[in-house]
């Protein structure tokens, strides 16, 4: 029977220089060419031993860790059990302005409704300005020892 198709050189079957190149067992290339470095070299493995497939095999792992942490932390935002700091901080700085104001009118509305002296209200104000003076001291000191905690980590 005659094959209708008739075989083009060059196209499909068994090409030359196609696929692997042969080598000898020192490394080097069949048709001549410079050895290998070592036998390491030939396997991928650097100083340390490590291939790189099993380098790529770390990075990846780790990667996939950082993937599904952010997503967690994306679903818990989300969902409502995380907030953001910028919030918090903006709430607390109104909280304690307010406060604040009300603490050093204390002295004052003491002296009006009361008829306190104005030597002992003024005390009174010391004593406010001082426990608020503590407060700022504390509150300073757990910022400083948070953002040491978090640049730590």
């Amino acid at each position: 029977m005659d094959n209708p198709y008739p075989r083009v050189p060059g196209l499909g079957g068994a090409r030359p220089n196609a696929g692997r190149k042969k080598r000898n067992p020192d490394g080097s290339l069949k048709e001549g060419g410079a050895p290998r470095d070592s036998v390491d070299d030939m396997f991928g493995l650097d100083e340390s031993g490590e291939s790189a497939y099993s380098k790529y095999e770390k990075a990846r792992a780790e990667k996939e860790y950082h993937l599904a942490r952010q997503a967690a932390i994306k679903a818990d935002f989300e969902e409502g059990r995380v907030v953001q700091r910028a919030a918090v901080q903006t709430a607390c700085a109104r909280a304690f302005a307010t406060i604040s104001q009300s603490l050093d009118a204390i002295p004052d509305v003491l002296e009006r409704t009361l008829g306190i002296s104005p030597e002992t209200a003024e005390a009174v104000g010391d004593i406010i300005a001082a426990s608020k003076g503590q407060l700022m001291k504390d509150l300073e000191l757990a910022y400083r020892t948070n953002v040491a905690t978090a640049n730590d980590t």
